[in-house]
């Protein structure tokens, strides 16, 4: 009897120690989904190009370096992809990609509405931010390679999104723009999470006295679009003004059909100042 004990206390003590000091293989943490880096809608008249651009700006200050994946992808009002760049080799510490989309002459007078969207995973596994070592940008250029517009990314966390809304939650309050004759202003509102079906964005033109726009009636068109191709992505909302009379004019914005606490909590939105003869976007405002 007393052989069996020292016998099964020999064992427990080998199997202790052989479990205390064998090496042992870490569970592996699940892949973090990639982070994004967005813009709203801008306009590409006929012969411009939007440029999409990335740099990895980690090394700098107090980023330590850090390379990082990334995804650079144009899209167009219905979510269909304009152009599309996911290199095998990680962004390096100042290193940049881009990625480009020409507008075809024969698109006529109206311009193509397109967004931006980058998708950033950090090469380590190790950081949970890894969109702030990216900085990008969507640039409108010109057939003489002059830009037109320059418009920088904002990072999205879908995860911080209803605790901390990188937008107000409403109302949106855009201020003055002076509208020529010839000219049009158009309002976008691109949300970035799902909101109930019947939450949409209501826009009215009001003159610098606060007046209604005489023309707000007929001028004031809203454009729901099917919802985009990708699964990550709402559907937008363009709308657009054309004074009778030039003038200083700006849009209020509200949500008609749902509580204020049930408007989107996180979107962008964007106002741009076309010429109506071209389609170009003279200038241009985030929100």
């Amino acid at each position: 009897m007393k052989t069996y004990v020292w016998k099964l206390t020999g064992f427990l003590l080998f199997s202790l120690v052989f479990f205390l000091f064998s090496p042992q293989i870490p569970a592996e943490d699940p892949p973090q989904p990639p982070q994004q880096l967005l813009t709203g809608f801008t306009g590409v008249a006929t012969g411009q190009s939007a440029r999409l651009t990335v740099v990895n700006v980690s090394g700098r200050g107090a980023l330590s370096s850090q390379p990082v994946f990334v995804e650079l992808t144009l899209y167009d009002a219905g979510g269909n992809i304009l152009a599309h760049l996911k290199p095998s080799d990680p962004c390096l510490p100042g290193q940049s990609y881009s990625v480009a989309w020409i507008n075809p002459a024969a698109s006529g007078t109206t311009p193509r509405f397109v967004r931006a969207a980058v998708k950033v995973r950090s090469a380590t596994d190790l950081l949970s931010f890894q969109a702030v070592f990216v900085k990008g940008s969507l640039e409108i250029v010109d057939s003489d390679g002059t830009t037109r517009i320059w418009y920088p990314t904002v990072p999205f966390f879908p995860s911080l999104s209803a605790l901390f809304p990188p937008r107000p939650v409403y109302p949106l309050l855009p201020g003055l723009v002076n509208v020529s004759s010839g000219q049009s202003l158009v309002y976008t509102f691109y949300p970035l999470e799902p909101a109930p079906p019947a939450c949409l964005p209501e826009v009215k033109w009001l003159d610098a006295q606060g007046n209604p726009a005489s023309s707000a009636r007929t001028a004031n068109t809203v454009i729901p679009l099917a919802p985009h191709n990708s699964a990550d992505s709402q559907s937008p909302f363009f709308f657009s003004f054309t004074p009778t009379t030039p003038g200083q004019y700006r849009p209020v914005v509200s949500f008609a059909g749902c509580p204020r606490t049930a408007a989107p909590s996180a979107y962008i939105a964007s106002e741009m100042l076309l010429d109506n003869a071209t389609g170009t976007v003279i200038t241009q405002w985030s929100m």
